[in-house]
């Protein structure tokens, strides 16, 4: 399996040089191009250790992922390959393939874009965010903020600063630390009765929740089915 992986990863970088933009691109299988993806992902978290932030998939890619040990520049000549081989994917008769293949066009631009800062490469503000989550910060002038902290002072109306009174006032929803595992089960319980009346769930299927201290989150959450 490492070595499939592997070989196609390889044979995707070979692709990008030597096929002609005029030639017709043999049928592909979605699942694998998001499988090659998932290798150079994971490839990427070779150069980069907060480039991914958790993965509970299969073993067998990030085996071969430690194992190839692509190079930065081996990387981004596969993602070009498989760029290719998604733009010119056919999926005019399918709405749902053509929002994975134009979803998986956008991780790849974003995956590019990782390699090309990890490279060195300056990204202003505006043109990173577009490129690694496909869009940018409004732009406001300071007058529509002024207006808006007017309308919060009158909803909140009181002495102290606006800050103190917004802050005691977000302080009232907080769950106090021991009652946290409580909360998210009676949560899991009704979103799980909820989503039933709609959807039918995978036999076996499970929802886990953990809780950190040492992220700039506080909770880690998995889903399984068996």
């Amino acid at each position: 399996m490492n070595r499939l992986i592997i070989t196609a990863a390889l044979s995707l970088a070979l692709l990008s040089c030597t096929q002609s933009p005029d030639e017709i691109a043999p049928p592909a299988d979605i699942k694998k191009l998001a499988r090659d993806y998932l290798f150079l992902e994971l490839s990427m978290g070779q150069h980069d250790a907060n480039h991914v932030d958790a993965y509970f998939g299969p073993d067998e890619p990030k085996s071969a992922a430690n194992k190839a040990k692509l190079s930065l520049d081996e990387i981004i000549s596969a993602s070009a390959g498989l760029t290719n081989t998604l733009s010119r994917f056919d999926t005019s008769h399918d709405r749902q393939l053509a929002q994975r293949a134009a979803g998986l066009m956008a991780r790849l631009r974003a995956l590019d874009t990782r390699i090309a800062m990890n490279k060195g490469e300056f990204v202003d503000f505006d043109e990173e965010s577009k490129r690694l989550f496909g869009t940018s910060a409004p732009k406001y002038d300071k007058s529509r903020f002024e207006a808006i902290l007017r309308q919060i002072d009158l909803l909140l109306p009181g002495p102290g600063s606006l800050t103190s009174r917004v802050e005691e006032f977000t302080s009232a929803f907080e769950i106090p630390a021991d009652r946290l595992p409580a909360v998210f089960e009676a949560a899991i319980v009704e979103c799980r009765r909820r989503t039933l009346e709609y959807i039918q769930l995978p036999e076996g299927e499970s929802f886990t929740i953990e809780y950190v201290a040492d992220k700039p989150w506080s909770i880690h959450c998995s889903a399984r089915s068996h």
